[in-house]
């Protein structure tokens, strides 16, 4: 089953409090109750707080590594994470390298695994030194030591640090301690400025070189060299060559310790003998040979995985010459990479007990610093950018679906990035080099996409226009200067700060990835956000003509969409006699199960999948109404063996949906729109393929697939999809979604009385 998380790990705490709403919540002494004595049994720790809804912490009087407490983590999985935290002052930490210790183990549940992290806030929403465990969540039920090491910015102002589960258990936490344990490196920050002369040319032959070696050449220093620093260095170097033999010496320079087998000459001079080593095995009992095996791309990920990138080991047989599919000297990639200069990379090389051949001393690196790159720093910016083009380059398995011109792309993310003010600038120039991929899943991920409050309603793009569709009661409601002058459902918003609505949601767009179902159903949410307690100004003109004018305040009560749930049913509910209603986004498992009898004898089911689900209601569902074994879309993961996705093969799956009696005898009718994203869409494809019922709305989002989530220096991670999804005929489903069979979508006076017309239509269809 799919279920991408469309938020991944790396991000998660950052936007659990902004800056402005944790004010009340910081101290100026550092961190208290670390050995968490403080509190009584049973109750909370002292000093620590808990910001998301389906947690608990409590202290436990039995077995704690150190003292006569521990701290207990419970979630229920009702949230995206269960999360502890507290917040101090970082200004006598200003300066210095931190050590954050601790004791952690699983005791109950938990399968994804448990988190210890710290983040640092720094003016304007910016972000200092962040870590969290993401690539290495802890699982062991024994105490496990944890350090985290960073350094703390000379202008930091806040200093968070907490745990946090994103699957339901428990985790217990023991003897914290913050201590400082040295003066902090200085971070550089070159300042922006163009690519000038033959820079442009100079960064993309590093850029395809990098791509190469670092996912094909399988050379053991190659595999272990941290790619952020070194590209961090190379683009100093590299930037400045004034002619390609000048490029052709610093790249080799370069190069040569992580990949001495790699040769990179001049275009149009004569290329160098292949190394010796290539081509006769090394004379040795114990020789083999080392090549990359991908099943998608599994390096630098975020989190868990179903992705990988292993070396693996062919031996000939005694005796035997090695096969020619498997000899280094057969598997050669050939290929200009631009700046007048061409290279030639061994996809497999020889090894022995040793290592692979040559043996070579392991690279000399500047270190990285203890708190991480930032990408206020320039040559930060265009690495990040050439790494995150990599893996798109030779792992993206949908560009020949969107026919993006990929190398365009690189010239204009590298020139953007050379030129971008800072970090947050950065964030948009990654965001619009990744709407290229036409990808729903593209997320990216740095605490400078996280001004994300909204004002206390709700739009919905509807007839053409940006339609008010739910305003919040009570606290946090639109104030206006009078009653005449509030906002209503129906209401149509004419302009954003002065800036046409319908301009203003095209600018949204562009920033976004996906299908255009997608980007509507994102942009005409996102386009009223911004920072926590700011205002934004709306020109709306209701439905009789009359045009006012409201300002609104983000945050508060309603201050995201989720605050302003849709009206919709109960989860489960009977809207009639004989008619059922289910919401695959909001029921559980158990409340499926406790519908027992009502379920078999239920004349009409309508289903919503205006959403994401959130249990395996839809898989019991299908279960009772299919009468034979269903299928699955196809999975289809990428196994490319060369670079460039030339030759590109897939390993295909797919999963049944076996029957389970007693069989559903009532008609079915589906609801869907544009936010039905990945694992509704794998729901939605069968239901089309097998045509298990009429499917009312609007097309699904065209993104379908295991997310996977790369992490990149500066504090940046996206996410994107790993594998291609194709319908159950192995047509296109990317940019195209699943159908409806009733296309229908809601109308301005509808919403303005309140009526849900899609329903109103679904109940129809299942009443006949």
């Amino acid at each position: 089953m799919i279920r991408p998380r469309h938020l991944c790990l790396l991000i998660l705490p950052l936007l659990l409090l902004s800056t402005a709403a944790q004010a009340w919540l910081i101290r100026v002494d550092g961190p208290v109750n670390g050995g968490f004595e403080g509190g009584e049994p049973g109750g909370p720790p002292t000093g620590w707080s808990i910001p998301t809804p389906g947690t608990s912490a409590e202290l436990v009087a039995d077995g704690a590594e150190q003292g006569e407490r521990f701290a207990r983590l419970r979630y229920d999985g009702s949230g995206q994470i269960g999360n502890v935290m507290q917040s101090f002052d970082a200004t006598p930490f200003r300066g210095k390298t931190i050590a954050l210790r601790c004791v952690v183990r699983i005791s109950e549940g938990a399968k994804a695994g448990g988190h210890v992290w710290i983040r640092v806030d720094r003016p304007n929403d910016k972000r200092g030194f962040f870590e969290n465990l993401g690539d290495r969540p802890i699982k062991a039920r024994d105490w496990t030591p944890i350090e985290i090491k960073g350094d703390i910015d000379d202008d930091a102002l806040t200093i968070n640090i907490g745990a946090f589960l994103t699957s339901a258990g428990a985790m217990d936490i023991d003897n914290l301690r913050f201590e400082v344990v040295g003066d902090a490196a200085p971070v550089k920050r070159e300042p922006a400025r163009p690519l000038e002369g033959r820079a442009e040319e100079n960064l993309r032959a590093l850029t395809r070189l990098a791509g190469f070696v670092r996912h094909f050449h399988p050379s053991d220093a190659a595999a272990s060299v941290n790619w952020d620093a070194f590209l961090i260095n190379a683009v100093r170097r590299v930037e400045s060559a004034d002619s390609a033999a000048e490029l052709t010496d610093r790249l080799r320079e370069l190069f040569a310790p992580i990949a001495p087998t790699v040769q990179i000459f001049e275009t149009n001079g004569a290329e160098p003998p292949v190394h010796p080593a290539v081509l006769s095995a090394p004379g040795t009992e114990s020789q083999f040979v080392r090549a990359y095996r991908h099943m998608g791309c599994g390096q630098k990920t975020a989190g868990q995985s179903i992705y990988s990138s292993r070396r693996v080991r062919h031996e000939p047989m005694p005796g035997q010459p090695i096969a020619a599919d498997e000899d280094p000297a057969q598997s050669l990639w050939r290929a200009e990479i631009g700046g007048g200069l061409t290279c030639v990379v061994p996809l497999r090389v020889w090894a022995d007990e040793r290592g692979t051949l040559p043996v070579c001393e392991p690279p000399t690196q500047e270190p990285a610093p203890a708190g991480g790159f930032t990408a206020d720093d320039r040559a930060t910016r265009l690495a990040t950018v050439m790494l995150a083009w990599n893996v798109l380059q030779h792992f993206y398995p949908y560009f020949d679906v969107v026919r993006s011109d990929w190398h365009a792309t690189l010239g204009q993310s590298l020139r953007s990035a050379a030129t971008a003010a800072d970090e947050c600038a950065f964030h948009d120039v990654l965001r619009r080099m990744l709407v290229d991929l036409h990808d729903g899943h593209v997320w990216v991920a740095h605490p400078c996409g996280g001004a994300n409050a909204r004002p206390p309603i709700t739009t919905r793009w509807i007839e053409d226009r940006l339609i008010v569709t739910q305003v919040a009661a009570g606290e946090g409601a639109p104030v206006a200067d009078g009653a005449e002058n509030q906002l209503r459902p129906g209401d149509a918003i004419v302009s954003i700060d002065g800036v046409d609505a319908k301009s203003a949601v095209e600018r949204t767009e562009a920033r976004i990835s996906g299908a255009p179902q997608w980007r509507r159903w994102r942009a005409q949410s996102e386009v009223l956000e911004g920072s926590f307690g700011s205002s934004v100004t709306l020109e709306v003109e209701g439905l009789d003509g009359d045009k006012r004018t409201v300002t609104l305040t983000r945050g508060g009560s309603g201050m995201a969409a989720a605050s302003l749930p849709e009206a919709r049913p109960e989860p489960i509910a009977e809207l009639r006699e004989g008619i059922l209603y289910i919401d695959i986004e909001r029921a559980t498992d158990q409340e499926f199960a406790a519908l027992g009898e009502r379920l078999n004898t239920a004349k009409g089911i309508v289903v919503d999948v205006r959403g994401y689900p959130r249990s395996n209601v839809f898989i019991s569902l299908l279960q009772r109404i299919t009468p034979s074994v269903m299928r699955s879309p196809q999975w289809h993961v990428p196994t490319p063996a060369r670079p460039d996705r030339i030759g590109l093969t897939f390993h295909e799956s797919g999963w049944p949906v076996q029957p389970v009696a007693p069989r559903l005898s009532a008609r079915v009718a589906f609801l869907t729109d544009g936010r039905a994203i990945s694992a509704a869409e794998t729901f939605m494809g069968i239901v089309a393929h097998y045509k298990l019922g009429e499917i009312v709305g609007a097309p699904t989002a065209g993104t379908n697939g295991n997310v996977n989530s790369t992490m990149l220096p500066g504090g940046f991670s996206f996410s994107w999809t790993g594998m291609k999804v194709l319908d159950h005929n192995g047509g296109v489903h990317h940019g195209i979604g699943v159908l409806p069979t009733i296309p229908m979508a809601p109308t301005r006076r509808g919403v303005a009385a309140g009526r849900d017309e899609l329903l109103e239509k679904a109940i129809e269809v299942v009443s006949k």
